[in-house]
């Protein structure tokens, strides 16, 4: 599964449980390989192309996409809540900067 970043305004993160990145207008990811959770700042806004479908971020949203990986038994929302403390981690010890992607994981916690 590819994901294209077909349009990019403001700002834009991705983080695939090892580092988080800026995303820009062209980037294309393989998520086939890893999942992603693909967040979007106050002022930021994102249209993704995934297997043909079209979808559009808007601003202080998230996406979470899972990879194929047929051998796993954890559930989704195991990973998905896992993701998130891991979110949270990164936003609580200061490397996810509100000036980079704003607080585009508001309202997870709880």
């Amino acid at each position: 599964m590819k994901i294209h970043f077909h349009e990019v305004v403001g700002p834009v993160a991705f983080d695939d449980r090892y580092s988080t990145q800026e995303a820009y207008t062209g980037l294309e990811l393989d998520a086939d390989a890893r999942p992603y959770v693909i967040m979007t700042g106050d002022h930021g806004s994102a249209v993704l192309i995934i297997e043909s479908r079209t979808i559009t971020l808007s601003a202080n949203s998230f996406l979470y996409t899972k990879w194929s990986n047929p051998g796993r038994t954890q559930s989704a929302g195991t990973e998905i809540r896992q993701l998130i403390g891991r979110i949270w981690s990164k936003i609580d010890s200061g490397a996810l900067r509100e000036d980079t992607i704003g607080n585009a994981a508001v309202g997870i916690r709880g």
